[in-house]
């Protein structure tokens, strides 16, 4: 009996934990291109607040100079961007040519899911031959079994888009999304993303 009550909530756990994480779901990258490899980037996070741009912007280099790949982050030479299109773009472009960056990398958050999942209760194990229960325990402990409530779980999917353009001909090169199910901070979405991110790029020659 007491295997079976291990395995119920093994169950119970796996249900409640087993799709957390981040998962790369979908990455696109130029037909046709064979390099070469860029080697001095610039890192653009696009975010409401300056706490989560300056979080992402610093992991992303940080996770780049592991593959030898020198990286700036933006907010460190174009501070405060101001969401106003022309006059942030004459920053940044005066930013590139400062730093004589070959490769401008943009992420942005695309959006977050809320949703509710029910789970049902984990299995019990009732004994069917012998038992310590007796006939009348037997039907109270059935009867607790059936009754056991099932409850409500909160899920959040935060969707986070990297996309990367060559400096020379400003065209885009790859891009590709992560969802980050459950996370528990905003620096834990950002280091799986970056690694992930990271990872795509060297396999598909960015890097």
């Amino acid at each position: 009996m007491m295997k079976k009550t291990i395995y119920a909530a093994v169950v119970l756990m796996f249900v409640l934990t087993g799709c957390a994480g981040t998962k790369l779901v979908s990455q696109w990258s130029q037909p046709g291109y064979n390099g070469p490899a860029f080697k001095n980037l610039l890192i653009i996070g696009i975010f409401k607040d300056d706490l989560r741009r300056h979080m992402y912007e610093d992991a992303f280099v940080e996770q780049l100079r592991g593959y030898g790949v020198k990286a700036v982050a933006s907010y460190t030479v174009v501070p405060k961007l101001s969401g106003k299109k022309e006059q942030d773009k004459k920053r940044i472009k005066a930013a590139v040519a400062k730093l004589n960056s070959d490769a401008v990398i943009v992420a942005t958050l695309v959006g977050i899911d809320k949703d509710q999942r029910y789970v049902p209760s984990a299995p019990v194990y009732v004994s069917r031959y012998g038992g310590p229960y007796g006939m009348y325990g037997y039907y109270g402990h059935s009867y607790s079994v059936i009754q056991q409530p099932g409850y409500f779980v909160d899920n959040t999917t935060v969707k986070l888009r990297a996309t990367l353009f060559a400096v020379k001909d400003e065209k885009m090169l790859w891009t590709g999304d992560t969802n980050s199910f459950n996370p528990d901070t905003a620096q834990q979405i950002a280091d799986a993303n970056v690694k992930l991110v990271s990872a795509a790029l060297k396999r598909d020659g960015m890097l």
